[in-house]
């Protein structure tokens, strides 16, 4: 048996959950990173890291699985996870790099793991109803990803809702011209509020200015004349003020309290609902220095197969994109602009049309085939960026 109570979909649900609950958070803490943890390039060092502890794990990822259980490895996985929202709270530099790397190589386990949590649960389904395993696995994914895919509109609208104007402070910058750097003041309700775009000390020294927006309310990021700072023309260097992002600690601490209530309620789920596969399915007579090496190997002949290195450059795009998404679209269209709370309705629309899409290319694939979309999507996807 592939779990003793032979609740196959039960547990694909439960499991589900628990990764929704997991990127309630992670997907939202992702999002608001660039616009957040805007001093120091936090927020931007923060998701590279990430993406690169991903990469690492990724290479070990299935043999730390097949050694020590997928819901072992989930349930140990999510805690680097909760370590990083609660890090966001107090964003220094070495923190961030460190709790990064550690979330993104967790991560990468945690995929693994439900992935070869699934498909042993697809097997033991088909094996009990004597339906086909390809059948009933794609049924459990599409279940998973269901259920998996409401997380961009749950977490999003999570961190809309807390961060609207009317719970951050509105506290004006002025630029510190000695220093080069900004300082807060205080000001009643009444005076006109402002917002400062300052160059970092290097672009000061080329273009020899600190820029200094102003404006008279609360909704609004920018001026209607300054808002060409914004969008394809904004630069990192520039640190956005103001009341559209400004956020009090309450605020901040909310937010991410709740994220982490999100992720402790995803750990009680694994812990005390999921249920554990049978641990025969592991078992394995070779040492495991064997297994080692034949992990290597596979992983070898993986990497090196035409087909991979083939589709390696549009993944790596893929990811890429995402990146820059998550990265740098949040805080040059809409953090700039907008202000900060309307980057979680921002994304919530960005994951309702990919899940759209998906489900409709899939329908769409059986009449056209994969180059198709693939072209069409390119075409769109270049449209975009230019």
């Amino acid at each position: 048996d592939i779990i003793s109570s032979k609740k196959h979909r039960r547990n694909v649900i439960t499991l589900s959950i628990t990764i929704t609950l997991l990127f309630i958070a992670m997907g939202s803490v992702r999002n608001l990173q660039s616009s957040l943890n805007q001093e120091g390039g936090v927020g931007i060092i923060s998701i590279a890291l990430s993406y690169v502890g991903y990469m690492l794990g990724s290479i070990f990822s299935s043999y730390i699985v097949q050694n020590f259980q997928p819901r072992r490895c989930i349930v140990i996985g999510l805690i680097p996870n909760l370590i990083y929202v609660a890090a966001n709270m107090y964003p220094a530099v070495w923190l961030m790099a460190i709790v990064s790397l550690m979330q993104g190589i967790s991560l990468a386990i945690i995929w693994n793991a439900m992935s070869t949590y699934i498909t042993f649960l697809s097997r033991g389904r088909a094996l009990k109803k004597g339906e086909d395993l390809e059948r009933v696995s794609s049924n459990f994914f599409g279940i998973f990803c269901l259920i998996y895919q409401s997380y961009h509109i749950i977490g999003n609208l999570v961190a809309s809702l807390v961060l609207m104007p009317g719970s951050s402070t509105a506290v004006p910058t002025f630029v510190d011209t000695a220093l080069n750097n900004f300082t807060t003041g205080s000001t009643d309700k009444n005076s006109q509020e402002y917002i400062e775009f300052e160059s970092s000390a290097l672009a000061s020294l080329m273009f020899e200015f600190d820029y200094v927006i102003k404006i008279s309310h609360n909704e609004s990021l920018v001026g209607g004349s300054e808002l060409n700072m914004c969008g394809s023309k904004f630069c990192n260097h520039f640190e956005i003020g103001g009341s559209g992002v400004a956020i009090s600690d309450n605020t901040k601490f909310m937010l991410f309290g709740i994220y982490m209530g999100c992720i402790v309620v995803a750990i009680a789920i694994a812990v005390f609902i999921l249920e554990p596969l049978n641990h025969r399915l592991f078992q394995s007579t070779a040492s495991p220095k064997q297994k080692m090496k034949l992990h290597l190997m596979s992983l070898a002949k993986f990497a090196l197969d035409t087909r991979f290195l083939l589709l390696l450059p549009m993944l790596m795009y893929s990811i890429m994109q995402f990146g820059f998404i998550s990265g740098e679209v949040t805080m040059a269209f809409v953090t700039c602009s907008l202000g900060i709370h309307m980057v979680g309705y921002t994304m919530i629309c960005f994951g309702v049309t990919a899940s759209l899409c998906s489900y409709i290319s899939g329908i769409i694939c059986k009449y056209t085939g994969r180059m198709p979309q693939i072209v069409t999507a390119a075409a769109l996807n270049l449209a975009v960026l230019v």
